[in-house]
């Protein structure tokens, strides 16, 4: 990777105040990079033009933790398990603001919803209101259109 941005492996331990011989044992596999690492080595690059695609990344952090899990160095397994709980913090962290944001979504939504259903109940009252007054006026033209009909009937047996 050194390669491609046109720098050694020195360049690289002096940009990250690294011991050479140690970055030489990383890449040799005899000792586990710890996460700092490949995040100085990610900004090394990154600087030089040539930053770690999300892919590369991804892949030296699954290397890098499965490597030390692992491990048989009680450093390593220290280390995999201090990461691993910075980990599982940070989803609890990001699991609970996100639960947060759900749960206010939620109020907000039930407010709205308790909102919308006053307005219905509001305009259902209106409405069975308006039907009471236009069933009173059936009735009442009901009224007046038999008044008339029977009006009607006796002016015939009159007329006849």
């Amino acid at each position: 990777c050194f390669e491609r941005a046109g720098a050694s492996r020195r360049e690289f331990a002096k940009a990250a105040f690294l011991d050479p011989s140690a970055i030489t044992r990383y890449f040799k596999g005899q000792r586990v990079a710890p996460r700092d690492f490949l995040d100085k080595l990610a900004a090394f690059l990154a600087d030089r033009g040539t930053p770690l695609t999300p892919e590369e990344h991804d892949r030296l952090d699954r290397l890098c933790t499965t490597a030390l899990a692992g491990g048989s160095r009680q450093g390593d397994q220290v280390l995999y398990w201090k990461e691993e709980a910075a980990r599982l913090a940070a989803t609890k962290t990001a699991l609970t603001a996100r639960w947060h944001e759900e749960r206010e979504r939620g109020v907000l939504d039930r407010r709205r919803a308790d909102e919308i259903l006053g307005a219905l109940e509001l305009e259902l009252a209106e409405l069975r209101e308006r039907l009471e007054h236009t069933e009173t006026q059936r009735d009442t033209l009901r009224d007046r259109v038999r008044e008339q009909d029977r009006r009607l009937h006796a002016a015939a047996d009159y007329a006849r």
